[in-house]
């Protein structure tokens, strides 16, 4: 998955490692994860943002490829990485 989040991040300009680092803050590295919000999978999507994105939740490079498409138009809209996590702290 490394190469996989690697790929990403470059691919959309974002910080080299975020990925990991938010798939480990969010699920801790389990994609079979469920919040007590109902987000789900490695990246805790939730289930609007799930289907606005065209993620598979179940499916480990669907869930990366929308988690760096979303963190991506976070941080356009935001301005900043810091900017977009401080205004969606607690997942997709």
């Amino acid at each position: 998955m490394d190469n996989l989040y690697s790929s990403l991040e470059q691919q959309y300009d974002l910080p080299s490692g975020i990925l990991s680092a938010v798939r480990n803050v969010e699920s801790g590295g389990n994609s079979k994860t469920i919040s007590p919000k109902g987000a789900k999978g490695d990246f805790q999507f939730m289930p609007a943002t799930a289907e606005a994105y065209g993620v598979d939740v179940n499916d480990p490079v669907s869930s990366a490829h929308g988690a760096a498409r979303y963190l991506s138009d976070l941080v356009k809209q935001y301005g900043s990485v810091e900017k977009a996590f401080s205004s969606k702290a607690g997942g997709c």
